[in-house]
């Protein structure tokens, strides 16, 4: 039904019933836009100012919750052309719309369109500057293009900013310090991570790579929590085969046959 609608906006938006049923699917917005006051001044105007589609900025604004979720919903389907499209039509409707840049950023991040993905976050920022989710996207993006000290700074930004689940972006400064060869701030990153945070199977899998790097014995120990916590988690599956086939290797060069 959702993508019904998006294929068919250019002619629905000119339906004012249609319009009417969308505004009361949008009562319980996800996107936790502040409560409209309906004063006598923001009647008048409502009435006033309409687009080129005949629609006042309210019904916009409500077309533009709308198409936000939708995309939401649709890039959890694995839909993402599609959530890219209901996205864009989100901040059509409505182009202030930050999390709908945001949203868009990470898709196309995901895409592999990592230029298009930039532009996107640097929007975004420019919208909102106090967003700690935009700063730790931009530090993503930076990751994947592999400039690991400008990701590290994003990260830096997105902590001070955020008052809380730093857990996740504390995750990926880890990652990003163990990409800039950094192994000991990686590894505290880590820990802290894991400390707010002791379900993700992630967080465990690179704890354990950044002691085996070091050399250090603590990897097997992390290793060991992450296999009995997360056994069919592909990290821990990836990681026992890749320690077994060591095993394996050590022991031929040995002359064991295992």
């Amino acid at each position: 039904m959702i993508r019904k609608l998006i294929l068919l906006f250019g002619v629905l938006v000119a339906t004012v019933v249609l319009l009417n049923v969308w505004r009361s699917q949008c009562e319980n917005r996800r996107v936790g836009l502040t409560d409209r006051t309906q004063t006598d001044e923001r009647q008048t105007d409502s009435i006033a100012t309409h687009d080129e589609f005949g629609l006042t900025k309210e019904q916009r604004e409500d077309q533009a919750i709308f198409s936000y979720n939708a995309g939401i919903q649709l890039a959890k389907e694995g839909r993402y052309e599609d959530a890219l499209k209901s996205y864009s039509i989100a901040i059509a409707m409505k182009p202030d719309l930050e999390l709908a840049w945001v949203n868009r950023a990470n898709l196309l991040m995901d895409l592999g369109d990592l230029e298009n993905a930039l532009k996107m976050i640097n929007h975004a920022i420019e919208l909102a500057p106090d967003d700690p989710l935009a700063y730790a996207t931009r530090g993503n993006i930076f990751a994947r293009q592999t400039k690991y000290p400008a990701a590290i700074t994003e990260y830096n930004q997105a902590l001070t900013l955020s008052a809380d689940n730093n857990a996740g972006i504390l995750r990926a400064r880890g990652h990003a310090h163990a990409k800039n060869n950094d192994l000991e701030m990686a590894i505290k990153d880590t820990r802290q991570s894991l400390k707010l945070d002791s379900d993700n199977a992630q967080t465990y899998c690179n704890l354990a790579i950044f002691y085996a790097r070091q050399g250090n014995d603590e990897s097997i120990r992390v290793f060991d929590q992450a296999l009995e916590k997360f056994p069919d988690e592909s990290c821990v599956k990836d990681i026992k085969e890749a320690w077994d086939q060591q095993i394996r290797n050590s022991a031929r060069e040995k002359g064991v046959e295992l």
